[in-house]
């Protein structure tokens, strides 16, 4: 049996030898079969694709969390509103995974531990807004809760030695605090307000104006607690305010932040000790 193409005819032999050209109208319509299943992929378009997260502090270029050479995590402003964290230092360590011990005059910055350094760990670790150093005391925790958490676009935590890009004090790792492009075009602002258990009490308000590439921003903040410990109630005031300017080739800004914090006493204090009786 033999298929031409071309007249999509069959060439049989029949009983005497002779052979016979038949139609063969099943041909015709077997040829046709790949047609049917053709699915019509050009006139559709392709899903959209997240972007992956980029981080920059690791080796400071650009790169996937997945191919740097050390451990780094990436903690983006969607998953702080989704978590309702209010401050920078809380994200870390409820995000981000770092262990933290709490301030002993009952602020909000607790000492952030990476790599196990205990006591030490402030001065093993470095803390970075925009690529500017924050963590410059070195005897004291540095003030993460200076940074309005409105204006945090992504955190990326390094975790291990990189003292050879970012200097003294990195052997722990390097925690690296990355704030927003220029605002949206327009006038928008946003106000927080918070109550809690021990007295806990937290206002802040922020705002911001863009136009083309240019934009200005403002945020200002109160937080007071007695705490839980005895004499270990706080009061802290902060503002920032920034300008900048960004294009497609980098941005130029400016930021000015002013932490005002303030430890009091008050609270129960224990009864002072009573002379020993006096022996005759």
């Amino acid at each position: 049996m033999l298929f031409s193409e071309n007249n999509i005819m069959i060439r049989s032999l029949s009983r005497n030898g002779d052979a016979a050209w038949k139609p063969l109208a099943v041909a015709s319509a077997l040829s046709a079969l790949p047609a049917l299943f053709v699915s019509p992929a050009f006139g559709q378009s392709a899903p959209e694709k997240a972007l992956a997260p980029v981080v920059v502090t690791a080796t400071r270029f650009a790169s996937e969390p997945g191919q740097v050479p050390i451990g780094a995590s990436v903690i983006t402003a969607e998953e702080i509103r989704e978590a309702g964290i209010n401050n920078v230092n809380e994200a870390i360590r409820k995000l981000g995974g770092v262990y933290g011990r709490q301030s002993f005059n009952g602020t909000q910055d607790f000492s952030i531990d990476l790599r196990g350094f205990g006591t030490n760990s402030d001065q093993n670790l470095v803390v970075l807004v925009d690529g500017v150093r924050l963590s410059e005391n070195e005897l004291s925790t540095a003030l993460m809760s200076s940074v309005p958490i409105e204006t945090v676009e992504r955190i990326e935590i390094v975790r291990g030695g990189s003292s050879v890009l970012y200097g003294e004090g990195a052997t722990g790792g390097v925690v690296q605090i990355i704030t927003k492009l220029a605002a949206a075009q327009g006038t928008h602002g946003t106000l927080v307000g918070e109550l809690g258990s021990f007295a806990h009490r937290e206002l802040r308000g922020s705002a911001a104006k863009g136009q083309g590439g240019f934009s200005l921003d403002a945020n200002v903040g109160v937080q007071q607690a007695d705490n839980f410990r005895d004499n270990s109630a706080s009061k802290q005031k902060n503002f920032s305010g920034g300008a900048q300017w960004a294009s497609n080739e980098g941005r130029i800004a400016a930021r000015v932040a002013l932490p005002t914090p303030r430890h009091s006493r008050r609270g129960r204090r224990p009864a002072p000790a009573q002379p020993p009786p006096s022996r005759r």
